[in-house]
C-alpha cells in the first residue's frame, strides 16, 4: 500500500515544471562582477549629484551637503538554504554638511556655523529572503537584516565637542542599526510579497496566444539557484484544448559546467500544437497552379485543390542526442467548385523525421519514414542547406572573401555558435560558449560568457537617465 501510494503521489506531481533556468557559481560570480561595476558606477552617481545647497530643515540651514566618500561595491550574493539576498563587506561612507544656525537677539540675529563631516568604516550588512512557491508566484518569508557600522564616528572640528558627539554615537549606532533592520524586517516580507504578486504569470503575446507560466519552484544552496516554471501555450481566449496523451516527464538536469542554462520540455512544444493545430484542423493547397508551372499544356488554369486533415496534431519528441517529430493526416483532391472528387480520399499518413543533433556536421543524417498508404523511407542530408544559411550569414557579417572555402565544415556545433555571437551576443558577451543538447523529454541550452562593455553600458545608461 505504502509503494503504491508512493506512486501515486510521484504521478500526480512529476514534474510541473515545464521550463528551467539554473545558474552555478561561476555564473553566480559573473553575476556579482557586473553587479559590483554597477554599484561602482551607481556610487559615483550619487556622489556627482546628491548635492545640496541652502536648504532648511527646521531652525537649521544645510548651506552644503555632499558625499565625499561612497564605497558599498564590495557585494556578494546570498544564495543558500533557499534564500536570495545581498551582502556588504567593508564599506565606507563620508558625509559632508555645512550648517548654520541663526539664533535671535535684540538687535538682530547671531549666526552659529561650522562644518559637520560623518564617517563610516568597516560597514557590513546582509539582506536576504527565504523564498518559497505558492499559488503560481514567489513567496518570501523570515526576510533576515544584518547592519553593523565598525567605525562610526562624527568631526566638528571642534576637538571637546568632538569627544562628547563621539560618545553619544558610539551609544546612539547599535540602536540605530537594530532599529534600520527591525523596520526594514517587518515591512520587508509585505514589500518583496506584493511585488511578486503584482508579477503576471500569463501574458496574450501578440493577440496571437496565450503563454502561461505560473512558478513551480525555486531553490538555492552553495551559490547555485533552480527556478521553474510551467510554462504552457494555450488560445487567446483560453479555449479548453485537450492535452490528453501528452507525454510530461521530469526535466533532467543540466550537469555540464556552463554558468547558466534553461531545459524546456517539449510538453511546450506540443500544447502549442495542439493549440494551433488541434486534430481534426483542415487546410488546403492549391496544386493546380504548381501542376500548370511545369505542365501547363496538360492542366491548363484548371482548379485543382488538395485538400488535408489532421488526424494528429505535430508532435515533437526529444530524445537523448536526437529530435523527433511526427504529423498524421487524410488527404482528398477537390474540384474547382469545393467538392471532393470522388475516390480520392485516403486514409491517413503519418509522416515522422528523426534528426541526431550530435553528428558533424549537424543533421547530416535526417531520416523521413512515411507510414500509411504509402510507405517510403527516406535518408537526407541536410547539412549543406545549414551550410548555405550559416555561408550567407557568416559572409554578411565577416565580408570574408574566402568564405566559401569552409562551407563543408560549418554545419558542426561550434560553427552555429559562432553564428550565433555574431548576430545576437558578440557585443554583450566575450568569450561566449554555447551548447545544445537533447535528453529524454526535454531541450537543454546552456551558455557561458563575461559581460562586455557594451552590455554593463546600456544599464548603466539606463540608471543614469534615471538620476536626470
Amino acid at each position: 500500500v505504502f509503494i503504491f501510494l508512493t506512486l501515486c503521489v510521484g504521478a500526480a506531481s512529476i514534474n510541473q515544471e515545464t521550463f528551467r533556468g539554473r545558474l552555478n557559481p561561476q555564473g553566480t560570480q559573473t553575476a556579482e562582477n557586473m553587479m559590483r561595476d554597477m554599484i561602482r558606477r551607481v556610487n559615483d552617481l550619487i556622489k556627482q549629484h546628491t548635492k545640496v545647497n541652502n536648504m532648511w530643515i527646521g531652525p537649521v540651514s544645510v548651506e552644503h551637503f555632499s558625499v565625499r566618500t561612497l564605497d558599498t561595491a564590495n557585494v556578494n550574493l546570498i544564495m543558500n538554504n533557499n534564500k536570495l539576498g545581498v551582502q556588504l563587506h567593508n564599506g565606507r561612507v563620508h558625509l559632508t554638511a555645512h550648517l548654520a544656525v541663526y539664533i535671535p537677539i535684540i538687535f538682530g540675529q547671531i549666526r552659529v556655523a561650522g562644518q559637520f563631516d560623518t564617517y563610516g568604516d568597516a560597514i557590513s550588512a546582509s539582506l536576504d529572503s527565504s523564498l518559497g512557491t505558492g499559488e503560481g508566484s514567489c513567496t518570501a518569508t523570515g526576510m533576515g537584516c544584518n547592519l553593523h557600522v565598525g567605525s562610526p564616528r562624527v568631526n566638528l572640528h571642534l576637538p571637546i565637542i568632538n569627544h562628547l558627539a563621539n560618545m553619544i554615537l558610539q551609544g546612539l549606532m547599535p540602536h540605530v542599526t537594530r532599529g534600520v533592520c527591525t523596520g526594514v524586517s517587518q515591512y520587508g516580507n509585505g514589500m518583496v510579497n506584493s511585488i511578486f504578486q503584482s508579477l503576471p504569470t500569463n501574458i496574450n503575446v501578440l493577440n496571437l496566444f496565450r503563454l502561461e507560466f505560473p512558478i513551480m519552484n525555486f531553490r538555492s544552496w552553495s551559490r547555485h539557484m533552480v527556478a521553474g516554471v510551467g510554462m504552457e501555450i494555450r488560445p487567446l481566449n483560453n479555449a479548453a484544448v485537450s492535452f490528453n496523451d501528452i507525454r510530461r516527464l521530469a526535466l533532467p538536469e543540466a550537469e555540464d559546467g556552463h554558468m547558466a542554462c534553461a531545459s524546456v520540455s517539449d510538453f511546450v512544444v506540443n500544447t502549442a500544437s495542439r493549440t494551433f493545430l488541434p486534430k481534426g484542423k483542415s487546410f488546403a493547397v492549391d496544386v493546380g497552379s504548381i501542376l500548370s508551372l511545369f505542365f501547363k499544356d496538360i492542366f491548363g488554369d484548371r482548379k485543382i485543390f488538395v485538400q488535408g486533415t489532421l488526424e494528429k496534431s505535430p508532435e515533437f519528441l526529444a530524445e537523448p542526442q536526437e529530435m523527433i517529430f511526427s504529423v498524421a493526416a487524410s488527404g482528398r483532391i477537390l474540384d474547382a467548385d469545393g467538392n471532393v472528387v470522388p475516390g480520392t480520399e485516403t486514409a491517413p499518413i503519418e509522416v515522422v523525421v528523426t534528426a541526431p543533433n550530435n553528428e558533424t556536421p549537424m543533421f547530416s543524417n535526417v531520416k523521413v519514414q512515411v507510414k500509411g498508404p504509402i510507405k517510403i523511407t527516406l535518408n537526407i542530408n541536410l547539412a549543406k542547406v545549414i551550410d548555405m544559411l550559416i555561408g550567407f550569414i557568416d559572409g554578411a557579417f565577416n565580408k570574408n572573401p574566402n568564405a566559401g572555402l569552409v562551407l563543408e565544415k560549418r554545419a558542426a556545433n561550434g560553427d552555429i555558435v559562432r553564428i550565433l555571437n555574431e548576430m545576437f551576443f558578440s557585443k554583450l558577451f566575450s568569450g561566449l560558449k554555447i551548447s545544445l543538447s537533447t535528453r529524454h523529454g526535454a531541450v537543454i541550452g546552456c551558455m557561458s560568457g563575461n559581460p562586455t562593455s557594451h552590455s554593463t553600458n546600456l544599464v548603466y545608461n539606463a540608471l543614469r537617465r534615471s538620476f536626470g
